[in-house]
């Protein structure tokens, strides 16, 4: 199938197949996803807590 593309063709679809197809990253453990995830879910309801205290704060305060 690739002696049909030029060989400039072939060099992008190889390169692009790498690009595709990369690794996981070594050293992390496949549910780093779900702790990434995690965190992130607990610092914006912490933020949202912050935030709304400090809305309750300022609208009493007037």
């Amino acid at each position: 199938m690739n002696e049909k593309f030029s060989k400039t063709r072939q060099q992008a679809e190889q390169a692009f197949k790498k690009v595709q197809t990369a690794p996981v990253p070594q050293g992390k453990p496949a549910s780093a996803a779900d702790e990434v995830s995690a965190a992130r879910n607990a610092k914006t309801l912490r933020l949202r807590e912050m935030r709304l205290a400090h809305d309750d704060e300022t609208t009493t305060g007037r």
